[in-house]
């Protein structure tokens, strides 16, 4: 994580009273790296090399979203790491459907439940019931099915693949 990124995330401090000196820490220990990126929607996309963040979607959710979001971002990456990169290209290879969807899903649940764990760790509070007014409105499942038919047959087993639609959801 570059300055620039440390720097306006360390400003959201005075809008909140999230610790978000441990979150800047923990990035750093971690060796995570996050990029700044214009994405084609979203706040954030997670890959086996780095953590894209749209921070000028920021702007526009209060700390307690914008803390639990890069979170749960950090979540996805840490997945996709302890996983490795082999197994979520299978997983995302199914020549089912509803295989890749389920993939999805259940990844969108570990990361949310990371999130939701290193939140409350880092600021000594929880944010279960925030997260649960939000909650079936974020875990949109049918945004889910449309990722999953989005990619469907199109990774097949191959890293330059992958990387190929990740880049189609990165302006600049």
């Amino acid at each position: 994580m570059d300055n620039n990124i440390s720097s306006e995330i360390l400003n959201w401090q005075s809008e909140s009273n999230l610790n978000w000196n441990a979150l800047v820490d923990y990035i750093y220990n971690k060796r995570i790296v996050i990029i700044d990126s214009k994405l084609k929607s979203g706040f954030g996309m997670a890959t086996y090399y780095g953590i894209h963040l749209n921070l000028d979607y920021f702007k526009f959710v209060n700390g307690e979203i914008r803390y639990f979001l890069i979170c749960h971002e950090i979540g996805h990456y840490v997945s996709l790491i302890e996983q490795g990169l082999d197994y979520h290209l299978n997983m995302l290879s199914s020549s089912n459907l509803n295989d890749v969807y389920n993939h999805i899903v259940n990844e969108e649940k570990r990361a949310d439940d990371f999130a939701l764990n290193l939140y409350n760790i880092l600021n000594n509070i929880s944010f279960e019931d925030i997260h649960n007014n939000i909650n079936d409105e974020y875990l949109n499942k049918n945004g889910y099915m449309e990722t999953a038919k989005y990619i469907f047959g199109r990774i097949n087993n191959n890293e330059q693949n992958y990387k190929n639609i990740i880049n189609e959801f990165i302006i600049i």
